[in-house]
């Protein structure tokens, strides 16, 4: 499991594992062009799309030939590079559905301090400071990749996944598509 990008900020528990509710659907990148205002990706069901460079889905990671385009229940979309991918899901079946063979790891939110510097209480424009009910705390800059499709509020979770990916999702969203791995 890869670690998640957390600064402690105290004696933290472990972070509770989760099973993913539903699956989820995968293309592999058959091709993969670079351009200077575009980014041109082709899949093996014969679809493609067009990406700006700055767009969400490429902030995290730009595929390669052999990854993967996943596209989770809840519609949300993301690459993921193929050991990683391979690590995290099987198939189902060989329409591309995949099952998901890891947990994923869950911190609610429970305090958010907007321009406040690393872990200091020193104001620093820019930077948010996010703790954590296991105790740990994530002090960064607000235009992150992490922040791309969700900004949080108290209640919500950070999601890690088993290929590093991380995001931030609704409450709700969470109690509805995730179930806790009892010990």
């Amino acid at each position: 499991m890869v670690l998640p990008l957390f600064v402690e900020i105290g004696a933290g528990s472990p972070m509770p594992e989760y099973n993913r509710l539903g699956d989820v659907v995968a293309q592999e990148v058959i091709t993969c062009g670079v351009e200077k205002d575009d980014v041109g990706i082709h899949l093996d069901d014969g679809s493609g799309m067009h990406l700006a460079p700055n767009h969400p889905m490429l902030a995290r990671y730009v595929p390669k030939v052999g990854d993967f385009l996943i596209t989770h229940s809840d519609e949300h979309q993301s690459f993921s590079p193929r050991d990683a991918f391979e690590q995290a899901y099987s198939p189902k079946d060989t329409k591309g559905i995949y099952a998901s063979r890891l947990p994923v790891l869950l911190a609610e939110v429970i305090s958010i301090d907007k321009n406040m510097g690393p872990m200091a209480r020193v104001p620093c424009e820019g930077r948010v400071e996010i703790h954590f009910a296991n105790g740990f705390g994530l002090n960064t800059l607000m235009d992150e990749p992490v922040f791309a499709r969700y900004f949080p509020e108290v209640g919500d979770f950070l999601i890690t996944y088993p290929d590093g990916y991380q995001s931030f999702k609704p409450r709700q969203d969470v109690l509805d598509r995730y179930s806790k791995i009892e010990a």
